[in-house]
């Protein structure tokens, strides 16, 4: 019989975290559309207080994270973004290729919820992921494609 792999725990991301999640982000950096994120604002992001992870066991392994920080205004690159509410934006999303299909990105986006305030995301319309369908089944509602040169749809989850 397998051995099964343990559960991963959730929470928002701490300072102590950084150096495993730029480890986990370089690794996972060319699967996305990353175009040269600095260290410095991975740490910032980090250590926002709206950013989660996935950690394993005593380890405290970091197989995920998802990458926030406050929206103190609506974006014009999205047709209707002037109007929306203040709240958390997040920028990138990352899980361990041999931890996906867990429903950890689920988990952590749920983290960020729990918090109480909107969510934005944006996903790149070439995205492999299904990101998107992800972002409905949790209860965002897509808000536009981006305006040209830009190729992403943006989503909002209003808590409720």
């Amino acid at each position: 019989m397998p051995t099964p792999m343990p559960l991963p725990s959730y929470r928002l991301a701490r300072r102590e975290d950084i150096p495993a999640l730029i480890a986990l982000f370089e690794q996972l950096a060319p699967e996305m559309p990353v175009h040269g994120v600095p260290k410095d604002q991975i740490h910032k992001w980090a250590s926002s207080g709206n950013s989660a992870v996935a950690l394993l066991g005593p380890s405290r392994e970091l197989v995920g994270f998802v990458l926030g920080d406050l929206r103190r205004h609506g974006s014009p690159l999205v047709p209707g973004g002037e109007q929306q509410p203040h709240g958390i934006s997040l920028f990138y999303a990352g899980v361990a290729p041999e931890r996906r299909g867990q429903g950890i990105f689920s988990m952590m986006v749920s983290v960020l919820q729990r918090r109480g305030r909107p969510l934005f995301g944006s996903v790149h319309t070439g995205n492999k992921f299904q990101v998107r369908h992800r972002l409905l089944r949790l209860g965002f509602q897509y808000v536009g494609r981006a305006r040209a040169p830009f190729s992403f749809d943006a989503y909002r989850w209003i808590p409720g």
